[in-house]
């Protein structure tokens, strides 16, 4: 069981066309670091031991939860775990035939995928039933945290196969390329992390109900599951063949704010008409309507198909990285890929 993640990477934020936003990529390196894995080994404790010391290591040495890695997951009640990516983002940047995942200058701010940051907390074994069934939450409280402790290293900005996941081997740089990424030579054959208590982290993330014990289906008003119903849904596995996630506003603008469309809800009821006779089942609809205006929104078409319809309001804007062309597709990245969450816990 894990506890999911999804960070906004607010580097694309910047473009480094000016020497001011240079310089402000140059101060986001360290965020662009967490999109590449480490491996690491303890030196001293067990696992899930508040005693344990962890060192940077080879992937041959490191331990096997530690082989591709990126945080100390450290809960509450003192034990820990390991990040785990939900991908693996260097093979990623290597398929789509990118020459580096990251530019010192800036000049990887293109790449959508790195938009979010998805990884994963396993949860220890002695917390996975309080988890599960919730029973943590006492009236809508957490009582159960996590801290994120970031393992900070600088970020290799070579090729994206300089230091692949073991299962990606074929595909990694042989060791005696002058680009291939050798961890003894860049980290050391010794290089102790600090102890957790001396490390900087994002502390004391409650850890809430699962999704369908709070939000049910989202569907006809239903409401959320009980932890019996919840097994047996898991059990059932997907509920539709087909389903689309779509990410629709009631208007936008172009680039450049050449021209203004405001005809969202006649042409998400056309689109939900037509794609329900081709076959779609379902519709995970994201309405980005109010992050341009709160008096709007797509929930009156979405009321119309009550059984077929799943809405969810998407207010997001995060940041316009071309500041002379209005528009971002940030908002709709982050709604794909939550979505796809989503769906991948209910099965």
């Amino acid at each position: 069981m894990f506890i999911q993640f999804v960070a906004q990477n607010k580097r694309r934020c910047y473009t480094g066309g000016t020497e001011k936003e240079e310089n402000l990529l140059h101060a986001f390196a360290p965020q662009a670091a967490l999109f590449q894995h480490v491996a690491v080994k303890r030196v001293n404790g067990r696992m899930n031991s508040s005693s344990v010391v962890y060192r940077l290591s080879s992937h041959e040495d490191a331990d096997v939860d530690g082989t591709v890695t990126r945080f100390i997951c450290r809960f509450s009640n003192g034990e820990e775990t390991l990040s785990v990516f939900n991908f693996s983002y260097e093979w990623a940047t290597r398929r789509r035939r990118y020459r580096e995942m990251f530019h010192e200058h800036g000049q990887d701010n293109n790449k959508i995928f790195t938009s979010q940051l998805l990884f994963k907390c396993p949860v220890p074994l002695s917390l996975i039933d309080l988890v599960r069934t919730g029973s943590t939450v006492k009236n809508d409280y957490a009582t159960i945290f996590v801290d994120l402790v970031p393992i900070r290293t600088p970020p290799r900005y070579g090729p994206p196969q300089e230091f692949l996941p073991p299962y990606y081997g074929d595909f990694q740089l042989t060791p005696g390329d002058d680009k291939a990424f050798d961890p003894a030579v860049e980290w050391g054959d010794n290089h102790i992390l600090p102890k957790i208590k001396d490390s900087g982290r994002w502390e004391n993330i409650p850890i809430c109900k699962p999704t369908p014990l709070t939000y049910g289906e989202q569907q006809g008003g239903s409401q959320a599951l009980t932890v019996e119903k919840l097994s047996q849904h898991h059990k059932l596995g997907n509920q539709y063949r087909l389903v689309s996630c779509l990410w629709a506003s009631t208007g936008y603008s172009t680039r450049g704010n050449k021209f203004s469309i405001n005809d969202g809800q006649r042409r998400l009821l056309e689109w939900i008409a037509y794609h329900k006779l081709i076959g779609i089942e379902h519709f995970y609809l994201y309405d980005n309507s109010g992050a341009i205006s709160a008096n709007e929104s797509l929930h009156s078409i979405a009321s119309l198909f009550p059984d077929d319809v799943t809405y969810i309001n998407w207010p997001s804007k995060i940041c316009n990285n071309d500041k002379d062309s209005v528009g971002e597709r940030s908002s709709q990245v982050s709604a794909v890929k939550l979505v796809v969450l989503e769906q991948d816990a209910r099965v």
